[in-house]
């Protein structure tokens, strides 16, 4: 069956492979980035020419010979896409690009859009830091350039491609509904297996994150190039895998993450497995089989692949999977157990209290507001998330701030459908919470694991305050900002008194143009925020709170107030 997506037009259809790229993408990167250059983009001038660009061909029009529509990505560290000082630079900046791109291909057959994307920061539910060399606790999306890079790759102990699972539990037409469980739940198992080798790795790959690509061939064809196969069909999300795979694994594997990324017109399934402190084995046995297709597709039989008893512990031998043997298994653990110490982990099941404030929300959507959490929770691998604020932008688009519950983390969501009426959701690390990541992105986690739910609901307040009025900063003000000598200094430069520097990094919510300062001392010795200062420059006025939530009351006040007058 030919898997090649389709763009429709008045005159039929083409497929998206029947038109090459027009341009080289190292030819339309280094060209762009000679631009960038140019007009001081920094930032953008090294994503291009080290990145790359994205290149999708997004539509085809037929009309008058037909028109090739193209989108270019450049994709760009989270803290860098948030520094351009607003949506219209960044979209002056885009506009610059795809004229320059256009003017690259001179054809009224091509046209080119360019997008400055932020790389999306995945949630990791289990573990987070880990200090060895080489760790990740996060992923950043996958482009197609940084896909195709992967395919190149031979197989290893960390990489594994697959041409295809069958998961659907709906068998096809005129197959016994029986015989095709027993295949699916094979199926499964298989990818089972997969998994636990891939997590496992084998000895020298402790720190390491894996991968396991389906819809690729794991053999390259006589050109080099792996066969690739449309995997759209196949609709499971991280939180299915997560739950099938640990059902049969102990312990279970802290995190999965699914992302699909469209590649010569098929959806290819990249399936991301973040590095486990643990050495993982089965806990029952697994029963792989594998399916006989006939020409039509149709399974007319099945027959048993492979059996592992429980306790089987697998890991890979360079292409091949295989039971770690006991010798195996002790230089593993030894390995694993060496950083295993490093590891913080998170509380797998937050509480949300009874009486937790609503969220805001339009005027009269107020009981829509679940439907926007699940919308959120869906586009963040199912985690639990507390809805601070969202309304609807232009063209009906649902725009929301949200808190991930279990690092405390802050994000931007958005929910848009396009010209053709497909819907798109993107979700980004909110930028103004992005300093509080530095200069470890953990740090903001073990200051705020001893906050109570109150102070919780006033740190999402500040957060969307600090959206809501222009100019306004957080960060963290450690003896590196202040200085050695730490209450003079501290009082020199922020006006605020710092009796000790193991009070440090205490947290700064900062508005120049408005003249206020707001000093939290989130390592009190009477306990979290216990101590608040509230300074206002403009009529040299210092107030103490012994409550957060207090403070971003006395904050939410003179941030309203002072607006509406002139601050000299």
């Amino acid at each position: 069956m030919d898997n090649s997506r389709f763009v429709y037009g008045r005159n039929g259809s083409r497929s998206y492979d029947e038109c090459p790229v027009p341009v080289s993408p190292e030819t339309l990167a280094n060209t762009l980035a000679d631009l960038a250059d140019a007009r001081g983009l920094n930032v953008v001038s090294q994503a291009l020419r080290t990145r790359g660009v994205g290149i999708t061909l997004e539509d085809y029009d037929n009309w008058d010979g037909g028109i090739w529509t193209w989108l270019i990505t450049v994709s760009l560290p989270p803290r860098d896409w948030a520094a351009f000082s607003s949506i219209e630079e960044r979209n002056t900046v885009e506009r610059e690009l795809a004229e320059l791109a256009n003017a690259i291909v001179v054809s009224d057959a091509h046209d080119f859009t360019v997008r400055l994307s932020a790389i999306a920061v995945s949630a990791s539910k289990g573990v987070t830091k880990s200090t060895y060399p080489g760790s990740k606790d996060k992923f950043v999306s996958i482009t197609p350039e940084e896909l195709r890079q992967i395919l190149v790759r031979p197989e290893g102990l960390k990489l594994d491609f697959k041409r295809e699972y069958k998961l659907n539990s709906q068998p096809p037409a005129g197959v016994d509904k029986k015989k095709w469980k027993i295949f699916v739940d094979g199926q499964w198992d298989e990818l089972i297996k997969d998994v636990i080798a891939l997590t496992n790795g084998n000895s020298g790959t402790v720190g390491q994150d894996a991968l396991l690509v389906v819809g690729v061939d794991d053999k390259p064809d006589g050109t080099g190039i792996r066969p690739l196969y449309d995997t759209s069909h196949l609709q499971i999300t991280s939180q299915q895998i997560m739950a099938k795979v640990n059902a049969a694994c102990d312990p279970p594997i802290p995190d999965i993450l699914c992302e699909r990324v469209e590649l010569s017109g098929k959806t290819i399934l990249v399936i991301k497995i973040p590095f486990s402190p643990h050495l993982h084995e089965t806990k029952r046995q697994l029963n792989v089989s594998k399916g006989i297709f006939n020409g039509a597709g149709e399974l007319i039989d099945l027959r048993p692949d492979k059996t592992y008893t429980a306790h089987t512990a697998f890991i890979r031998r360079g292409e091949d999977i295989s039971p770690a043997t006991s010798a195996e298994r002790l230089v593993l653990q030894r390995e694993k157990s060496s950083i295993q110490e490093t590891v913080t982990t998170i509380d797998e099941d937050p509480e949300i209290p009874e009486d937790e404030p609503p969220p805001i929300s339009p005027n009269g959507m107020e009981d829509h507001a679940s439907d926007v959490i699940r919308m959120c929770e869906e586009a963040y691998s199912d985690e639990p998330i507390r809805l601070i604020e969202w309304h609807l932008g232009e063209d009906q688009q649902i725009n929301a701030l949200f808190r991930e519950r279990r690092r405390g983390w802050y994000f931007d969501f958005s929910l848009s459908q396009d010209r053709k009426g497909t819907w798109s959701k993107v979700r980004k690390v909110c930028p103004i919470f992005l300093p509080l990541l530095e200069p470890d992105e953990h740090l903001w986690h073990e200051l705020t694991c001893s906050a109570l739910p109150e102070d919780w609901y006033a740190l999402d307040e500040i957060i969307r305050l600090g959206i809501k009025f222009q100019g306004s900063q957080l960060r963290w003000a450690g003896q590196y900002a202040i200085g050695e000598n730490v209450a003079d200094d501290a009082m020199e430069k922020f006006g605020v008194y710092v009796p000790d520097k193991k009070l440090l990094p205490v947290f700064l919510f900062i508005n120049k143009r408005l003249g206020l300062l707001l000093v939290s001392y989130f390592k009190h010795p009477d306990g979290f925020a216990k101590e608040n200062l509230l300074r206002d420059g403009n009529i040299n006025e210092c107030c103490v709170t012994k409550s957060l939530i207090q403070a971003q009351h006395d904050l939410e006040e003179k941030l309203q107030s002072y607006p509406e007058r002139e601050i000299n």
